[in-house]
């Protein structure tokens, strides 16, 4: 298959170990053990958005899998701890579905966990190819969900696929296991610890349904994403931002009540709305920067977002609501989660994730509609029993209520250990305490829950 990318590509068949060098050049690099089961070739000069971003040593290159009865390519870096490990290694399979992983952010798992990493990026996504990409559909920006340019882009997209030979309904993340399970089978024999950041973790359950025997544990960071009651949601969120503010004398003495605060905001907004790219910061506006916010960056900063809103003063928190604005393309913030820019997305991609599931709600039927992978009647499953897993929940997780969430979770793995983790959005292991928990929990005894280490309010 053929692929467009600047670095020189040396085709290797994995028969015997491969002594590479790194994407920098060093004589000094990792090797990548051989399996001999599946081709793949890897690149002397990663992709500069790796090559700028990650700085443990490590390699990429492309593996070769299956796309229905044809053939696709997923874009890998495999990176190496600072000491050599007879550790299983771990598959990362990237951050929310729909978005090219985030390679400063997941490049140090190796370090911190002691473990070879392999960073995938998921079927349509980032390097892999074919891209789900929709340039058309990007240049448009921020666009209301039923403009009728936004929903002919995605139709014309689709029919350039078609014409292409892809198609998109083969590239969900449950169509994606035997993909996913060619580049294990391209690295490592022995098990695996499968771990997700964000709605990716569903695709590491489906691995784990399809071959339980070969993972070691799953590690999942809020993988559920559910069209339920925002207002009540949000009303939580509210709620949690207000009981944070109490407990800090300069956030009480800076902004009070922040149950006022959130209804002088709507006020401003429904009258006078602050300037944003293609019209004003409206209610509802008002609300999807909301969920943009608490996503990235729990309830802390909303007092402070809610006060630049009320007083028309854009400062920090909703200039970068309008820096993404302006940046990210149709569907993005507010909808997905912690979606900033089109350079991050592949609309494509998130369609073929969201659909299936229904997960975006009302805004995604019409573009799930023109994209033809629209929402089915999907069983549950077979629960995954045996498998050692460790789920781990935002308290305010504006895309799942943590009750409901970790329900789902419950029914895909019913001996889940499940860690709700307070005051936090969208992933929670931005946070030390909690890397730190996952740690000790992958060092440990899998069958057991993680120790109760010093993260204030973790139930």
């Amino acid at each position: 298959m053929g692929r467009s990318r600047g670095a020189t590509v040396v085709g290797v068949v994995l028969a015997v170990a491969i002594s590479t060098v790194s994407c920098s050049g060093d004589e000094a690099a990792p090797g990548v053990e051989a399996t001999g089961r599946v081709d793949w070739e890897w690149v002397a000069d990663c992709p500069p958005d790796v090559e700028s971003e990650v700085v443990p040593e490590h390699v990429c290159g492309w593996i070769d899998a299956p796309l229905g009865g044809g053939e696709q390519e997923l874009f890998v870096v495999v990176i190496e701890p600072s000491e050599p490990s007879d550790e299983s290694p771990i598959l990362e399979t990237g951050t929310d579905l729909g978005m090219a992983p985030n390679y400063a952010g997941l490049a140090p798992i190796a370090q911190r966990t002691g473990r070879r990493t392999v960073i995938v990026a998921l079927p349509g996504t980032g390097h892999s190819v074919p891209s789900l990409d929709c340039p058309g559909v990007d240049d448009l920006g921020d666009v209301p969900t039923d403009d009728p340019d936004l929903l002919q882009a995605i139709e014309q997209c689709r029919d350039l696929l078609d014409e292409q030979g892809v198609d998109p309904a083969l590239m969900t993340p449950v169509a994606s296991v035997p993909a996913l399970t060619a580049v294990m089978d391209a690295i490592h024999d022995g098990e695996w610890v499968l771990m997700g950041h964000g709605t990716t973790g569903a695709a590491a359950v489906e691995i784990a349904r399809a071959d339980p025997d070969r993972i070691e544990a799953l590690v999942l960071d809020t993988p559920v994403q559910r069209d339920d009651d925002w207002p009540a949601r949000r009303a939580a969120i509210i709620a949690g931002s207000a009981e944070v503010c109490r407990a800090n004398d300069y956030c009480t003495a800076t902004h009070g009540d922040v149950r006022k605060l959130w209804r002088a905001a709507v006020r401003r907004a429904s009258t006078r709305p602050v300037e944003m790219p293609r019209g004003g910061l409206d209610p509802a506006l008002l609300e999807r920067g909301l969920r943009w916010l608490v996503a990235l960056d729990g309830v802390a900063p909303v007092p402070a977002m809610l006060a630049e809103a009320a007083t028309g003063q854009k400062s920090i928190q909703l200039w970068d609501l309008h820096i993404a604005l302006d940046e990210a393309p149709p569907l993005c913030v507010g909808w997905l989660p912690k979606c900033r820019s089109r350079a991050q997305m592949v609309l494509g991609a998130a369609l073929s994730s969201v659909c299936p599931t229904g997960a975006g709600g009302p805004a995604f039927v019409q573009a799930c509609r023109r994209w033809g992978v629209e929402e089915p009647q999907l069983a549950a499953g077979e629960p995954l029993v045996g498998v050692p897993t460790l789920a781990l929940l935002g308290d305010h997780d504006p895309y799942a209520d943590p009750d409901e969430a970790a329900e789902v979770v419950r029914e895909w793995v019913p001996d889940a250990h499940v860690v709700v983790v307070p005051q936090q959005g969208h992933n929670v292991l931005g946070e030390d305490c909690v890397r730190l928990m996952r740690n000790v929990w992958l060092a440990g005894n899998h069958d057991q829950p993680p120790p109760p280490l010093a993260c204030p309010g973790v139930r």
